[in-house]
């Protein structure tokens, strides 16, 4: 399933890019380039995650209870906003 980006991101003019599946290129004016992803737990819940390099560690993360996957994208958003728009 393709992520859907928020309206508030589509807003500040910035885009997302399908890196491989779960994760997400995200660049917006005036600000540096940023990765977003999910990843299924075994328990079926989801872990969101932020990343200043595709392949680098975490720089932050939420783990999710079980919930539909666009809400976990929604998380991962939420998490890049928090931690790099304000």
């Amino acid at each position: 399933m393709a992520a859907i980006v928020p309206s508030w991101f589509k807003g500040r003019q910035g885009k997302a890019e399908e890196v491989r599946p779960g994760l997400l290129k995200l660049t917006a004016p005036n600000l540096r380039d940023w990765f977003v992803g999910i990843c299924r737990l075994d328990d079926a819940g989801w872990v969101a995650f932020l990343r200043d390099e595709p392949d680098g560690p975490d720089t932050a993360t939420v783990e999710l209870d079980p919930m539909p996957e666009q809400e976990a994208w929604d998380a991962a958003f939420e998490v890049y906003r928090n931690r790099v728009v304000i």
